[in-house]
């Protein structure tokens, strides 16, 4: 939001060049995720109960530990002997709005079989 109302700043020519675009964004330390016991898991869900379809969203992310671009991707095809396979994800972009991508973290293989 700075960076912006610099760069308006600088259409407007009331100052010369933008002092943030020549900084760095912090870079967040990465964290493991961790699972959710049985009761946490229940409570979670109990709590999110106002639509009708949120339940079994986050029954079906926690039950797969699946990202929420994974669980929304996911087809009919993809469940096999009461196995999901996750091949893709759904992400939106600016330029092209809804696109399906490979598999966060699993570029290489495009595919994980959770169940």
């Amino acid at each position: 939001m700075i960076s912006s109302a610099f760069s308006w700043a600088v259409e407007q020519e009331s100052i010369e060049r933008n002092p943030v675009s020549a900084s760095k964004p912090p870079v967040p330390k990465k964290c493991k995720g961790i699972g959710l016991a049985v009761p946490q898991k229940d409570m979670l869900i109990e709590a999110a109960s106002g639509h009708w379809c949120i339940a079994m969203f986050l029954e079906m992310t926690v039950g797969l530990g699946a990202r929420r671009g994974e669980v929304l991707a996911l087809r009919w095809s993809d469940i096999v002997d009461g196995r999901a396979t996750i091949a893709r994800s759904l992400s939106q972009t600016k330029e092209a709005g809804l696109v399906f991508t490979p598999v966060k973290g699993h570029e290489d293989t495009e595919e994980q079989t959770r169940g």
